[in-house]
């Protein structure tokens, strides 16, 4: 109250209807009353007589007011100052108020206002953002040429081969508050360009660099303990646990940040029938094919954890759509993924498998249907694998359904795969030698390579390896070859992509070309926009990297 009185004394004070001795003299009354401390002793030398006032207020204001704003409005005064006419007093009026702004700027630590003639340095505005960080390997066009100085703590300009640089700083008194708000989006597209490259470098490496896998890792070791523990056949089907980091792992609550990714998917459906119809049709799969049920009792413990879900289509598959739940997605810092251990690197090399594959004269391909979902996950483990879906039923709140079954996305669901796989085969190492030698060397992820020297052998090493994967839940499917004859249903296939997982969609690039058995490359770039690959859009440097990557892939 009494600082608001104080400027309502000063504003009185400018007019002339209340400017009287009597009123001037109550108001620096009323300032002497309100002033404390650092502010009184600024202006107490000031405050003897009664005309003194509004010199006292203009004390205060350049002491404690914002000192930007009023070196801005001193400027502004002697801007306004018209053009001399050539008289001793309107010079020395001039040089006055010079001196005066100069004073101010200087006491209210302002310099930047200053300007120095000595740089002289043509400046121009610059509306582009940045798109290249030029380093050593360009030192010649970033190496300074040229300074030019001002007086201390004003800037300094540099000459390069690009241009000149502004070196300097803004004094922290002439500085303006301004509030920020930053949004921060992780974007799955930085993702999956980062494991584009890392597969491509991976690839690029084959037959190079030499992998050792004799000796495993503790968390490897803890993997393959979990594996042998906890992996038993049930019926015609093989159980396991999921490949935890520690015994003592507990999940945050994070059943809100699933509905929001349901959500999502909902009005991805309202606004795409089609979309809609393929995604329910994946949900619907999965429940009549016994993957996930529904859950109808209440459900506790330490690990209880919602997968958010979404559809991915194949552009080598136009129209399928797949059902992949979200074992990366994170709530608090920690997703499923981070919890789970990815197992030792129990693939066999590609490089080994392709040259198996072209050793002798008939050759087969094939690949195991849905694998990951034929290995079902224990009971306990299953409350980690949550989902929500209530179709298109906006009304009613979402059900919660588990999977049952080994979920794609999964970091220990390649390891798990490959290590029943091989388990199953092992039960056969005395009946069908050559089938589980098929099926522990000639197989990679979910894809089977092979050849042998005659038709009859390929036959029997056909359907040995189809009984083996039949009597582990597995169903191996697709076979193709040079011959057709020796497959159980033969087709005629003018070409099949080698080494396309179902479960990364990822491959060589490689196609075969059965009735010539010769080898090729997939040049159709159907992971690329159609825009990009026929020149019509001009690529960003994301979508180049792709561009770059898929033609490395298919050279």
């Amino acid at each position: 109250m009494p600082l608001m009185f104080v400027g309502l004394c000063v504003f009185l004070l400018k007019t002339e209807i209340l400017a009287s001795n009597a009123f001037r003299k109550h108001a620096a009354t009323c300032i002497q009353r309100c002033l404390r401390g650092e502010a009184w002793e600024t202006v107490a030398a000031r405050i003897i007589t009664v005309s003194s006032a509004q010199e006292t207020m203009k004390t205060l204001e350049m002491r404690f007011g914002r000192p930007d704003l009023i070196v801005q409005k001193i400027i502004g005064e002697i801007k306004k100052i018209p053009k001399l006419s050539g008289s001793r007093t309107e010079l020395v009026t001039l040089a006055t108020k010079v001196s005066n702004c100069l004073a101010a700027i200087t006491a209210t630590n302002c310099s930047d206002y200053l300007y120095s003639p000595d740089l002289d340095v043509p400046l121009e505005e610059y509306d582009g953002y940045p798109e290249i960080l030029i380093g050593q390997d360009y030192l010649q066009l970033i190496l300074i040429r040229e300074n030019r100085e001002g007086r201390a703590n004003e800037p300094v300009a540099s000459r390069t081969n690009l241009g000149w640089v502004l070196h300097g700083f803004v004094s922290s008194s002439c500085k303006v508050n301004k509030e920020f708000t930053n949004h921060l989006h992780h974007s799955e597209a930085d993702v999956e360009l980062h494991d584009l490259v890392k597969d491509y470098f991976r690839v690029d490496s084959l037959g190079v660099k030499h992998e050792e896998n004799d000796k495993f890792s503790p968390g490897e070791q803890r993997a393959m303990s979990i594996l042998d523990a906890k992996t038993r056949k049930i019926s015609d089907r093989w159980e396991t646990g999921l490949l935890w980091r520690s015994d003592d792992v507990a999940l945050p609550e994070n059943k809100g940040s699933a509905v929001q990714r349901l959500k999502v998917i909902e009005r991805m459906m309202d606004v795409d029938p089609a979309f809609s119809i393929d995604y329910s049709k994946q949900v619907d799969n999965l429940l009549e094919k016994h993957y996930a049920e529904e859950v109808h009792e209440t459900l506790a413990g330490p690990r209880l954890w919602y997968l958010p879900h979404f559809g991915v289509r194949n552009p080598s598959k136009p129209g399928k759509l797949r059902l992949v739940h979200d074992a990366r997605a994170e709530t608090k810092g920690i997703s499923l993924n981070t919890e789970l251990l990815a197992g030792p690197d129990l693939l066999n090399s590609l490089v080994g498998v392709l040259f198996r594959f072209r050793e002798r004269a008939v050759a087969v391909t094939g690949d195991i249907k849905e694998m990951f979902m034929r290995v079902k996950i224990n009971e306990e483990d299953q409350k980690s694998q949550l989902f929500l879906w209530r179709g298109m039923n906006r009304d009613q709140p979402p059900r919660t359904y588990k999977m049952t079954s080994m979920i794609f996305g999964a970091k220990s669901s390649p390891c798990t795969a490959t290590y029943i796989i091989r388990k199953n085969a092992d039960q056969y190492a005395e009946s069908h030698p050559r089938a589980v030698i098929a099926i522990k060397r000639r197989h990679y992820v979910d894809d089977y390579c092979d050849s042998v020297d005659t038709v009859e052998e390929m036959k029997q090493l056909v359907a040995d390896v189809t009984a083996i994967h039949h009597a582990g839940g597995f169903e191996i499917r697709g076979f193709v070859s040079n011959k057709p004859e020796c497959l159980p249903e033969p087709t005629e296939t003018p070409s099949v992509s080698l080494l396309q997982t179902e479960s990364s969609q990822r491959t060589l690039g490689m196609i075969w070309k059965p009735q010539k058995d010769a080898l090729g490359f997939d040049l159709s770039f159907k992971k690329l926009e159609a825009d990009i690959v026929d020149g019509s859009q001009k690529p960003t440097k994301r979508q180049m990297l792709k561009v770059i990557i898929n033609f490395g892939e298919a050279a």
